[in-house]
């Protein structure tokens, strides 16, 4: 009976996939027996092993070595290089098996099994930035055109160009060495920071691609969330010049080329601190608050909320004191009972912390304008912004009016530290560079005001007086960081003390009325003044012993005189 051709089609096809079946299970076995009996070797450069080549290994004839397998014998091999995509980049020994149109690279031998490094990258690999690629070294006996494939050499290369842009912030005082790095791409990430260092008159050269003999190697690692990239190299001696040289640890195996040479003396340093010799202050604050510090803060916290919460509900205040204003007549007075001022506020404040007098009634060491002087030879110490906001409500309106509330504060001066003589004592006269200090300090003040505004419609200029009570908190800072208690003296604290203070206001509305009241409409404020006042200012615990932050008038007298203005609005 004859076949038909719909079956003889059949059969053919069922020959011709089991033939390819058969051909690609050979192929395969080849492979398989290539890859098992296949050893990886090791790349090595400079006698390390690496499993990343750079981009300066780009055009470098620095040889790179493959340690061969022990077991492998004979005296000379072929060795190909391949590409790997990313199908196959784990493939290993199994993607060196049929290679056609490789790059053969010659004159490796066993006996000097060596390769140039710009050998080890494809073709185009340094051609722009950021280029990868995985690659295997596949290596054959010499007389064996495709088969026997003896050993194989799997690695990468990442060509994004990471080099050492410069050193910057370099300062070395107190038996350490400190500096910050700057590298390119900013993005790139390092594995570390190496320096090679020794003392000068003990060093040889320190040129070359190497750390030389003598010199000694300090190795930083870098965490990705640190973005400072500081360097500190500790047990140095004090006035002593050093030389170092930095480069960049790329990947643990690989380097950026060195920088340097640079040098540096350390020399032995004093922070505000250590130059202090008072009393300080007995109420400090840390990340473990004590009770009193705790009240404190917490007190600030709430006349925040108070400020904020009254500021949309005045009208509890008319209630709060409805009582005392029973026999309230409306007549031509500034404000109303419940109306709230707020005031932008700016001093020039300068603290007498230089004129605290220790218990033999001597003065203390001027460690404020030592270390915190805006130039050498300041007589007076350095002056600041101390810029506030205040808050204040209007408790009574009859012939004048009175307020109560609070204000705020703050400013800040930065310094540095100051070098030691020869009898390590701090000279006022020698900063450090790079060493800075810093001083943050901060005001809390409940207050009470009078102003008499009664005749403020006719007249749109008059006098007012304040009395404060002060928090004034203050925190010492080295370098950015948290300074060290010294002689059991805290680096952050409170003193307390209070303030009286006259002044005047000027209401703005006869400038220009129309703004004014297009305001009032809009429903922004209802008033304007700009103030002016003097305060004497008395801040150092109720005079006891310690800290004075007192002002010090800018005007030159002895009294402890603070000039003040600002901008003042009333709400509606």
């Amino acid at each position: 009976m004859a076949l038909s051709k719909k079956y003889i089609l059949c059969l053919l096809l069922f020959a011709i996939s089991n033939f390819c079946l058969a051909v690609k299970s050979d192929e395969d076995d080849d492979s398989n027996s290539n890859s098992s009996t296949a050893p990886q070797a090791t790349l090595k450069i400079n006698s390390q092993i690496v499993t990343t080549v750079s981009k300066s290994s780009c055009n470098s004839t620095a040889p790179a070595t493959i340690e061969l397998p022990s077991s492998i014998t004979g005296l000379k091999f072929r060795v190909l290089r391949k590409n790997l995509t990313k199908a196959n980049q784990k493939a290993d020994a199994s993607s060196c098996g049929k290679i056609s149109q490789n790059q053969s690279i010659a004159g490796f031998t066993r006996t000097n099994p060596t390769i140039e490094q710009q050998h080890l990258l494809s073709d185009t690999a340094c051609a722009s930035e950021g280029q990868e690629g995985n690659v295997v070294l596949c290596i054959y006996q010499a007389e064996d055109e495709g088969k026997d494939l003896v050993a194989f050499v799997p690695y990468s290369y990442n060509t994004t160009k990471i080099t050492l842009d410069k050193i910057y912030n370099k300062a070395a005082y107190n038996n350490e060495l400190r500096f910050n790095i700057k590298y390119t791409p900013e993005k790139a990430s390092i594995a570390g920071i190496q320096t090679c260092y020794a003392q000068r008159a003990t060093a040889t050269s320190i040129e070359g691609p190497t750390c030389p003999a003598g010199f000694s190697v300090k190795d930083t690692p870098i965490e990705e969330s640190n973005k400072t990239f500081e360097v500190v190299i500790d047990g140095l001696q004090n006035r002593t010049e050093y030389i170092f040289k930095v480069r960049l640890d790329i990947n643990g195996s690989d380097y950026s080329d060195w920088r340097g040479p640079y040098s540096a003396t350390v020399i032995p340093a004093a922070f505000p601190l250590d130059g202090y010799d008072g009393e300080g202050s007995k109420l400090s604050f840390n990340c473990q608050q004590t009770s009193a510090d705790s009240f404190l803060l917490l007190l600030l916290l709430a006349a925040i909320v108070i400020a904020r919460k009254f500021y949309k509900a005045r009208m509890l205040l008319v209630l709060g004191f409805i009582i005392v204003n029973l026999s309230y007549v409306k007549n031509l007075q500034a404000a109303e009972v419940g109306q709230m001022n707020f005031g932008i506020i700016g001093s020039m404040y300068r603290p007498d912390l230089d004129n605290e007098t220790k218990s033999d009634g001597s003065k203390i060491f001027p460690f404020y304008k030592c270390f915190f002087c805006n130039k050498t030879g300041d007589a007076q110490g350095a002056i600041n912004p101390l810029i506030g906001a205040e808050f204040d409500w209007y408790l009574l309106t009859n012939g004048g009016s009175l307020l109560l509330g609070f204000g705020t504060g703050y400013t800040y001066k930065s310094g540095r530290a100051i070098e030691l003589d020869a009898n390590d004592k701090p000279d006022c006269n020698k900063p450090i560079k790079n060493a800075t200090v810093s001083l943050h300090m901060y005001q809390v003040r409940p207050q009470l005001t009078y102003l008499a505004d009664y005749f403020v419609d006719y007249f749109p200029l008059f006098p007012y007086a304040k009395a404060s009570l002060v928090a004034h908190g203050f925190n010492f800072r080295t370098r950015g960081e948290q300074a060290k208690s010294s002689g059991g003296i805290k680096p952050n604290g409170f003193v307390f003390g209070w303030q009286a203070a006259l002044g005047l206001m000027l209401r703005l509305d006869f400038l220009e009325p129309s703004a004014i009241a297009d305001a009032r409409a809009g429903g922004l404020f209802d008033q304007v003044y700009l103030k002016a006042e003097l305060g004497y200012s008395d801040i150092r615990n109720f005079s006891n012993k310690g800290y004075n932050f007192s002002a010090k008038d800018i005007m030159g007298s002895k009294l402890p005189l603070l000039w003040t203005f600002g901008l003042v609005f009333r709400t509606l």
